[in-house]
């Protein structure tokens, strides 16, 4: 075995943990009628995913939550998952399926979607949640969901 390739797997496994410390890369924009989450950098790695695109009139609305306080259930598929360190991708099937691409935020941004959708809600780590909501609740409502502890 050389040591090239004993030393680029592991460099590759060090490069990726790295990464996984820094916040979520994503940016949300509307433009005309359709809210479009684009992922940047490695979050298109993690979340096997470079875009989501919605109609903004199947948003239910957006707010704000603890992380702890949205349910994080459903098996991943496909994204990537390691308990407490990063959670990105797509969980659940079906009705239930939801996106995440959360790291380290303890808060985070909630779209909640209308059924019918790919997406049950869109759960994200951004920089300033709290104002990024406030960007978006002119156009896509306030979210009245009301969670409940799960995790």
């Amino acid at each position: 075995m050389t040591a090239i390739a004993v030393v680029l797997p592991l460099a590759l496994v060090v490069l990726l943990l790295w990464n996984v410390r820094r916040p979520a890369n994503v940016r949300l924009d509307v433009r005309g009628d359709q809210l479009i989450v684009e992922l940047r950098g490695w979050d298109t790695l993690y979340c096997v995913k470079r875009r989501i695109v919605v109609p903004v009139a199947d948003v239910e609305g957006v707010g704000v939550y603890q992380r702890g306080q949205v349910p994080a259930e459903g098996l991943r598929m496909p994204g990537t998952g390691v308990p407490g360190v990063i959670r990105a991708g797509s969980y659940g099937t079906g009705t239930t399926r939801d996106f995440w691409d959360v790291r380290n935020g303890a808060e985070v941004l909630v779209v909640q979607l209308k059924p019918g959708n790919g997406y049950r809600r869109i759960v994200l780590e951004v920089p300033e949640p709290r104002e990024e909501m406030l960007r978006l609740r002119p156009v896509l409502g306030a979210l009245s969901w009301v969670p409940s502890a799960t995790n």
